[in-house]
């Protein structure tokens, strides 16, 4: 299943620089982790970002993105990257909602796929 790339909103030009925003939609599956780590790093490597930010960035998505999809009863997950100013915000939204009896499941095949 391809992503939903959310369009990027204009933002408004300050002193400091611009704001750049990348947003995707995947499903809340296990094998959606792994695409969210590429969908990332491929979005920083675009944007000019060394090797050492991708590395956390995808770590940092990793966890974020297991929690949404292990420790919820969502359907779909957002994830966001926003950079500027020095600095690089990482922000996943999920539907909420308890994981109920799956979650162990979804946890041990998530800790079979490293």
């Amino acid at each position: 299943m391809s992503p939903r790339v959310m369009a990027q909103r204009p933002q408004p030009q300050t002193d400091t620089g611009a704001v750049r925003r990348f947003a995707f939609e995947l499903p809340a599956l296990t094998a959606s982790v792994a695409r969210a780590r590429r969908l990332a790093e491929e979005r920083l490597i675009i944007w000019g970002c060394g090797p050492e930010i991708r590395d956390t960035v995808s770590l940092v998505v990793s966890e974020l993105v297991t929690n949404a999809v292990v420790h919820t009863a969502s359907g779909r997950f957002v994830c966001e990257l926003r950079e500027g100013e020095e600095k690089l915000r990482i922000a996943v939204w999920d539907e909420g909602g308890s994981a109920g009896r799956g979650s162990a499941t979804a946890a041990r095949d998530e800790a079979a796929a490293g």
